[in-house]
C-alpha cells in the first residue's frame, strides 16, 4: 500500500540504503512498495538486484518535483511505462525545464497527483489522487466523497523511524546551504515518513475501504521489471563500421590499425 518510497538515492533527502528500504518493509509485512525516488532512478538497479534474492516483487516509478513541490508520481505499469518515465525525466533534467502540473504520458504508466484541496482534478483513465491520512477528514465533503473511486492511499516513506527525521534535516539544510537552526518547515519532509505496520495503517485508513482496495489493485496491475543483471550489455563483437563521411564500410581491425 506504499505508492511513493524513497531511497538514499533520493539525494539529500532520503536516509535508506537500498537494503535498509527492503528490511524495513519485510519488518512490516509489506510484500510490495513502489519504489519512485525524487526525480532520479538510480536505486532501480540495486532494489531489483537485492529483491531477486528475497521474496519481494519491486514496482519502479519516479517522484516528480519542482524542488520538494510534488507534481505527480509516475509508476510504471510496464518495461515501456517505465522507459517513457525516464524519457520525461531526462527530457526535463537536461533541459532544465520545470515539470508541468500535469503527466503528459498516457499510456503504460499510472500517474499519482498529490492531494490538494485548492486544485480540481480532470482526471484520465491511468490517473489517481493519492491521499494522506492527514487528508482524510475533507473526504467527509461532497465534491471529494464522489471522488473517493478515483483515490489511493499516498503514504510517503523516507526514513526508518522519526529518529532518522534529524539526519533529514541535516540532508536538508546542506541541500540549502544554510544552517540546521534556519532550516524552513518548507524546506523538509514529514516527520513520520516510515512505514506503518498493518494496526496503524488500519486506523487511518480501515473507514475507507474503497482507497485501500484502489491502492491493491494499482499495484496489482504493475508488472515486474526485469534489467537482465549480471549479463554484459558492451558489444564483444565489432564487425564493420559505416565511414560517415565517404559512406564506405569500414573493417573494425582495420580501424585499429589506422588509430595505431
Amino acid at each position: 500500500m506504499f505508492l511513493n518510497c524513497h531511497s538514499n538515492f533520493s539525494f539529500l533527502y532520503g536516509t535508506l540504503p537500498p537494503l535498509k528500504l527492503l528490511e524495513q518493509a519485510r519488518k512490516h509485512g509489506v510484500e510490495r512498495f513502489v519504489l519512485a525516488d525524487i526525480n532520479n532512478t538510480s536505486c532501480c538497479l540495486e532494489i531489483t538486484r537485492l529483491c531477486k534474492k528475497s521474496s519481494f516483487l519491486p514496482v519502479l516509478g519516479i517522484d516528480f518535483r519542482n524542488d520538494l513541490a510534488q507534481k505527480f508520481i509516475g509508476i510504471a505499469r510496464n518495461q515501456n511505462g517505465f522507459e517513457k518515465l525516464n524519457r520525461l525525466l531526462s527530457k526535463h533534467l537536461k533541459d532544465e525545464i520545470p515539470f508541468k502540473d500535469k503527466c503528459e504520458i498516457r499510456n503504460d504508466v499510472f500517474v499519482i497527483y498529490p492531494f490538494n484541496n485548492d486544485v480540481a482534478y480532470d482526471l484520465e483513465e491511468n490517473e489517481f489522487i493519492g491521499v494522506n491520512y492527514k487528508d482524510l477528514h475533507y473526504l467527509r465533503l461532497l465534491e471529494w466523497e464522489t471522488l473517493q473511486h478515483k483515490m489511493v492511499v499516498l503514504h510517503p516513506v523516507s526514513f526508518s523511524a522519526q529518529d532518522d527525521f534529524h539526519l533529514h534535516k541535516l540532508l536538508r539544510t546542506i541541500s540549502k546551504n544554510t544552517i540546521l537552526s534556519k532550516i524552513r518547515a518548507e524546506d523538509l519532509g514529514l516527520a513520520d515518513e516510515y512505514f506503518l505496520d498493518e494496526n496503524d495503517f488500519m486506523a487511518h485508513y480501515g473507514a475507507y475501504p474503497k482507497i485501500i482496495q484502489n491502492t491493491f489493485e494499482l499495484l496489482e496491475n504493475c508488472e515486474t521489471i526485469d534489467f537482465e543483471l549480471g549479463k554484459n550489455k558492451n558489444k564483444s563483437v565489432f564487425n564493420k563500421y559505416s565511414n560517415k563521411l565517404t559512406g564506405r564500410e569500414v573493417d573494425y581491425n582495420q580501424l585499429v590499425a589506422l588509430v595505431e
